[in-house]
């Protein structure tokens, strides 16, 4: 394999649940797919204990403890030995935020990853849900304008109805060409979409996931077994800070509901 093409996939993992296995297993199956002679290099990139989020701080679970359950994640991925993929986890964000104290735009935790790996923006595929995406599009991210413009995106859709359905897939996909032209005056950006349909909700299901370990309930529908034991050995998800009101789904979970 001459080539290689970049998958950046960033996130809490807080926990690592099936749902990060399944959109990333689809999002490589989908670039391998374009690119049948490219390796592809799925990189996992874990947010600082900064990033604006409830489950990431460090009131209520550490970065080492995200970090350790995030390796159990990629071994499993590796041992599954895709002959197209690799796996590895790039600490750029919680290496900076040591430093910094402060959390990694996007676009700033992208342009490590590409430093590191010394590849080219054309090579990048960023994993984004569709919202975030939607958000880069309208300027609402720092640097959207240059996240727009140089770099591959692979959409994981917000609309379950998506999903599988060529024809709504198109409609979605003129809807953003659209909305990229009246904001960034850019022309084809559908050239640099594509979309990956997995069949959970990872935000979803990882809030789902740490609401079970507070309860004390089986976590084997939500994570891998050694995942699930390191929660219940460490008592990880206990402290109320972990959780504010919030909808996840249908369920509505409330800051010390029991």
């Amino acid at each position: 394999m001459k080539h290689k093409k970049y998958i950046w996939f960033g996130g809490s993992f807080s926990p690592p649940t099936f749902a990060h296995i399944d959109s990333v297993l689809e999002a490589a199956r989908k670039l391998h797919g374009t690119y049948p002679l490219s390796k592809i290099i799925v990189e996992f990139v874990p947010v600082n204990m900064y990033y604006d989020k409830e489950s990431v701080r460090d009131t209520c679970i550490s970065e080492d403890d995200r970090l350790e359950m995030l390796k159990v994640m990629v071994a499993q991925l590796k041992s599954q030995n895709l002959p197209f993929a690799e796996f590895k986890i790039g600490t750029y964000e919680l290496d900076r935020g040591k430093k910094t104290r402060k959390p990694v735009p996007l676009f700033g935790s992208v342009k490590l990853m590409e430093k590191a790996n010394k590849t080219t923006p054309e090579n990048i595929y960023i994993v984004l849900r569709q919202h975030t995406f939607e958000s880069i599009l309208r300027n609402k991210l720092p640097f959207s304008d240059r996240l727009a413009s140089m770099y591959n995106f692979i959409v994981l859709p917000t609309d379950e109805s998506v999903m599988y359905n060529m024809q709504l897939e198109n409609r979605l996909l003129e809807s953003l060409e659209s909305t990229a032209k009246e904001m960034h005056g850019i022309d084809g950006i559908h050239n640099r979409i594509m979309f990956a349909s997995p069949r959970q909700q990872v935000a979803s299901m990882a809030a789902i996931a740490r609401q079970a370990a507070r309860a004390g309930q089986p976590l084997g529908s939500y994570t891998l077994g050694p995942i699930a034991d390191t929660i219940r050995k460490k008592r990880l998800y206990k402290a109320a800070a972990c959780f504010s009101s919030r909808r996840v789904g249908r369920r509505t979970f409330k800051r010390n509901r029991r």
